[in-house]
């Protein structure tokens, strides 16, 4: 499964396009990746769809249908796992809104969301006001 290119985090819909003998051809799943994409595990319960070093079995078979998922955006999660989140809890709250612009717009893997121009434009706004609290103190 790792040739899927999947990322932990990303959220898809699983459809059983295979595995007729069980009746589940057509069942759709959203699953979320775990373990460095080698598990998709259902977001309603636990049920693993895939383990590490699994293979395919014959019939078996599925596609995978990306979802948005409004909570944890794409866009702020990076190809190696680390959230956003992640590192602007440790920043001021100016430094945090200005890091989150900042990677919304200038990912170069093309996640980017909005008009980047303009969220450059918010960022060194947040940057000016924590400029301006630093000088203050």
């Amino acid at each position: 499964m790792t040739d899927l290119n999947l990322r932990d985090g990303e959220h898809y819909i699983l459809t059983m396009t295979g595995d007729e003998w069980t009746g589940d051809k057509g069942r759709q799943v959203e699953v979320v990746v775990k373990n460095g994409g080698e598990r998709l595990k259902s977001v309603v319960n636990d049920m693993e769809w895939w383990g590490p070093g699994e293979e395919v079995e014959p019939g078996y078979e599925f596609t995978l249908t990306p979802v948005a998922d409004p909570v944890n955006p794409t866009h702020y999660v990076f190809p190696s796992g680390v959230e956003t989140i992640q590192i602007s809890e440790w920043l001021s709250a100016n430094g945090a809104q200005a890091m989150q612009y900042v990677v919304r717009a200038t990912r170069v893997d093309g996640k980017t969301k909005g008009n980047e121009v303009e969220d450059l434009r918010k960022a060194l706004w947040f940057v000016q006001r924590e400029i301006d609290r630093l000088e203050t103190q």
